[in-house]
């Protein structure tokens, strides 16, 4: 993924974020105690979306369900 920032927040907690194209935050994290947590977080969002299908999504349905 790129855009992505991992950082610490003036509370101690640490995020990810994810950034589009324009810079606009797509996705964000829950706060983690430890900057390892985070880049963990980051790892298994990276691996789930890897191995995630796709589905075409028209009218609110995706192709599946469509009769």
């Amino acid at each position: 993924m790129k855009n992505i920032e991992i950082f610490q927040s003036n509370g101690g907690q640490w995020y990810f974020h994810i950034k589009g194209d324009n810079g606009e935050i797509i996705a964000q994290s829950e706060g983690y105690t430890r900057e390892a947590d985070a880049e963990e977080g980051l790892k298994t969002l990276q691996r789930v979306l890897a191995e995630s299908e796709q589905k075409e999504v028209i009218d609110g349905r995706n192709e599946s369900d469509r009769a």
